[in-house]
């Protein structure tokens, strides 16, 4: 759902949102970020002349940038997440989807995330319908994109694992499988 959040010195984008979810037990949730998900109280509501509030079980925070998101999450590695990113620049961008191989952070080996960063598109995973599409990156591979049915999501060979974490400028997918993808990639090109 659209947000009412559009101060610049928390988001680069021009309508942030907010992610609900619905629980099989009826329970209705509010990602907003990398940040714990808020529980809905469904049966608190504050009755207003434009609308209804709803109460939640704590208090919603805007979503962070990449780095931050990647570190509140747990996922950092021997090499400084910082090291990976240019927090400045990728700010600037606004329209940001990340593609981001959760196996990567246990490797010593050398990784490029900007492969794996769409500049210029915030892709949800929330298709109602299966979809292929084709995205370029920053570093200029493409990416194959598969939506199946039931919110499921793959780049290339590699499964998406958790999806639509939103980003101050855009949005998050946690890969899993994602850096033999790249290797293969890399094996390719040598090849090539």
């Amino acid at each position: 759902v659209n947000t009412m959040l559009n101060d610049t010195r928390l988001t680069n984008l021009t309508q942030q949102v907010m992610i609900l979810n619905q629980t099989s037990t009826g329970e209705w949730w509010a990602n907003h970020g990398a940040w714990p998900a808020a529980k809905l109280q469904l049966n608190r509501t504050i009755e207003g002349v434009n609308g209804v509030a709803y109460l939640v079980d704590r208090i919603l925070l805007p979503p962070l940038n990449l780095t931050e998101s990647l570190q509140l999450l747990n996922l950092t590695s021997a090499n400084s997440t910082t090291n990976m990113f240019n927090d400045t620049e990728l700010s600037q961008v606004g329209n940001l989807t990340a593609f981001i191989p959760i196996d990567a952070f246990s490797s010593q080996q050398q990784f490029n995330f900007t492969n794996y960063l769409v500049n210029g598109t915030v892709l949800y995973n929330n298709a109602t319908a299966p979809a292929n599409l084709t995205l370029s990156s920053l570093g200029g591979t493409q990416l194959n994109i598969t939506l199946g049915q039931n919110y499921t999501m793959r780049v290339g060979n590699a499964s998406v694992v958790h999806s639509n974490i939103l980003l101050s400028n855009g949005v998050l997918h946690l890969l899993e499988g994602g850096q033999q993808q790249q290797q293969q990639q890399q094996g390719q090109q040598g090849r090539g």
